[in-house]
């Protein structure tokens, strides 16, 4: 037998999917994990245990978070639920107020920030406003185009976005009776019920519609300007978002013109407003600030799912992506190239997010996540999966943010847990883990150094955010100017059995009661939570470029840092291990290892705890005996 040191000196490749543990000869394999729940890589390499989840509200409806940073430096965050929406501001509720969106509509809403609130689009809703009135209430109000005059002072002209939707040989003729009344007529069966209420366009003149005869090719409607020639044309077209058509998919303001697009009935298609004027969709002569409307090529299969507002406007679609830029971005200088060919999911609107200036986004098939990027090297977009070593971490994801200040892609996935990746473009770093607590996480918005999240406990709908300051959930922090046992506040948790640190030590669990706790003995700052363990466990030892298949380890050596609590399993059952006085301990534990192991059926070590206390492991370094 012989005696061998091994060392893994980073954990920056994450958790590798188990179908990846025969790829010794991966480089990631050196610094990889088997197990990394409720722990996330450091930028450094390093593994500690995850931010606690600090309460901030318990909201009557679950839903979809989204978020805008107001004018003032004011963080607002919008719950975006069945029915309903709720507007808090620095975490406080300011506003609840009526939606026209049910709980159906909920995984195919789309929304993008504007003026302090949020436009909402979804392709079986009229698109809304959420806004900010000038009496300072919270509405929610239907898209509002602005209007020039026509005949009918009553009636003006709604400059609203217009296309063609019948088939190119449609032709549409006016006809006026001896009363003066009009109607119009196409050679083609190419009107609905629907139609009723929306507006045409005859040869530039708009028309409300009033009725549609039963075989679908007359309507009677009302010119709202006077008509010039009535005679058969193929200049017609009809209001680009209405009940036959459908509505955007996504919207974006991107350059002070408001983008729309993935309507149905033309889901390839997208529309710009004037520049300055994002309700104004008005074409006119063309000119440089003028409204922009085109399609992406002629193949429909291109449906537009999201945009993203990068170097140019990214515009995802099921089955590519694309980049629309000109200089200046005007009707006659704007041009849509097509970068990749990935395509986005379908079944749910998953918003792309920003990291770093790459768009990462969900792709078509719903278990990968692309980073969309443009290289100065190649000079031209990439795309390439951030998911590849660790596809099993995603469950069908239902939601994305990026969380910068600690370099984490977070992914809800469908089943409630997290999965996150420590991204570091310069160090090629992608390192995944996974999370779960006592519930269901249903949604994340990160925004302002903060990352807030909707979880479902218990049938109750809680707002919490990351706080380095817990490490525990749905917790805490409680001080008092004089030291004291009793402990109020905990409305919240009223019933469950919580984790309490006093002063910075660990006193044990306590049950809620009445909203309060009693710790056994009086402390100046309590922080209290629901608990949650968190599991380190390295990849199968490799010896001489294999795993080993029968080896004795001697001794492993921890490098830790700022640790309060080490609990591990070297071969004897998890147990505690000391770490002196130290209230932070950093440097080398030697924990000696027992009994003969199986490459792949026993982990040479393993660490996981529940308590509340900070744990930070660097590297480790391992004697075994091996035979030859």
């Amino acid at each position: 037998m012989t005696t061998l040191t091994t060392v893994q000196a980073s954990f920056a490749a994450g958790e590798i999917d188990p179908r990846l543990i025969g790829r010794t000869d991966l480089k990631a394999y050196a610094e990889g994990a088997s197990l990394l729940s409720n722990a996330w890589v450091t930028v450094a390499g390093g593994v500690r245990r995850r931010d606690g989840m600090r309460h901030v509200a318990t909201v009557p409806h679950s839903g979809r978070l989204a978020a805008v940073a107001a004018e003032d430096g004011t963080v607002r965050l919008f719950v975006l639920a069945d029915g309903v929406v709720q507007v808090f501001e620095d975490g406080v509720l300011v506003a609840t107020t009526a939606a026209p969106w049910t709980g159906a509509h909920l995984p195919n809403l789309a929304w993008s920030a504007h003026r302090g609130g949020l436009l909402v689009c979804h392709t079986q809703l009229p698109p809304q406003q959420v806004l900010l009135d000038p009496q300072g209430s919270w509405r929610v109000l239907g898209w509002i185009f602005e209007t020039a005059a026509g005949i009918d002072a009553s009636r003006p002209v709604r400059l609203q976005p217009y296309a063609k939707y019948a088939p190119p040989e449609a032709r549409l003729e006016a006809v006026q009776d001896a009363d003066g009344r009009w109607t119009f007529r196409s050679n083609q069966r190419v009107f609905d019920p629907g139609h009723v209420g929306t507006r045409l366009r005859f040869r530039g003149i708009e028309i409300e519609v009033r009725s549609v005869t039963a075989d679908r090719t007359t309507i009677a409607g009302d010119p709202l300007a006077a008509l010039g020639d009535p005679s058969p044309t193929f200049e017609w077209e009809e209001q680009a978002f209405s009940p036959v058509a459908g509505y955007p998919a996504a919207c974006l303001v991107f350059r002070e013109r408001l983008v729309a697009g993935g309507v149905p009935a033309m889901a390839n298609r997208l529309w710009m407003s004037k520049i300055g004027r994002p309700f104004d969709f008005d074409t006119g002569q063309g000119l440089d600030d003028e409204a922009i409307s085109f399609g992406l090529g002629d193949d429909p299969s291109h449906a537009i799912r999201a945009f993203s507002a990068g170097r140019e406007l990214e515009v995802f679609t099921t089955a590519s992506e694309w980049t629309i830029d000109g200089n200046p971005l005007a009707p006659a200088s704007t041009v849509a190239l097509r970068q990749t060919g990935i395509g986005s999911f379908a079944e749910r609107h998953v918003t792309p997010t920003d990291v770093d200036g790459a768009s990462v986004f969900l792709g078509r098939g719903g278990d990968s996540l692309i980073e969309y990027v443009f290289t100065n090297i190649d000079t031209a977009y990439q795309a390439q999966d951030l998911a590849v070593r660790a596809r099993h971490v995603l469950v069908s994801p239902v939601d994305l943010a990026f969380d910068a200040k600690r370099r984490l892609l977070i992914v809800v996935n469908g089943d409630g847990t997290l999965a996150m990746a420590t991204l570091d473009r310069n160090a090629q770093m992608v390192a995944w883990s996974r999370h779960e607590t006592a519930g269901r996480v249903l949604a994340a918005v990160s925004i302002s150094a903060q990352v807030y999240l909707l979880v479902d406990r218990d049938g109750v709908a809680r707002l919490e955010c990351l706080d380095d300051a817990l490490l525990s959930d749905a917790g805490v922090v409680l001080t008092s100017p004089t030291p004291t046992t009793d402990w109020s506040g905990l409305d919240h948790l009223e019933g469950l059995e919580v984790a309490v640190v006093g002063d910075g030590l660990d006193l044990g669990s306590a049950l809620v009661t009445g909203g309060a706790i009693t710790t056994a003995e009086p402390v100046s700052e309590v922080r209290v939570g629901l608990a949650y363990s968190h599991r380190v466990e390295p990849l199968p030892l490799v010896i001489k470029g294999r795993a080993a298949e029968v080896y004795r380890p001697l001794e492993v050596a921890f490098q830790l840092h700022a640790t309060m609590a080490l609990v591990a399993d070297v071969g004897e059952g998890a147990r505690a291990i000391d770490l002196g006085e130290a209230l932070d301990f950093s440097g080398i534990k030697r924990v000696r290892a027992r009994g003969w192991r199986r490459g792949s059926t026993a982990p040479l070590w393993r660490i996981e705890s529940d308590r509340p206390l900070p744990f930070q492991l660097l590297s480790t370094t391992s004697d075994v005996k091996v035979t030859r």
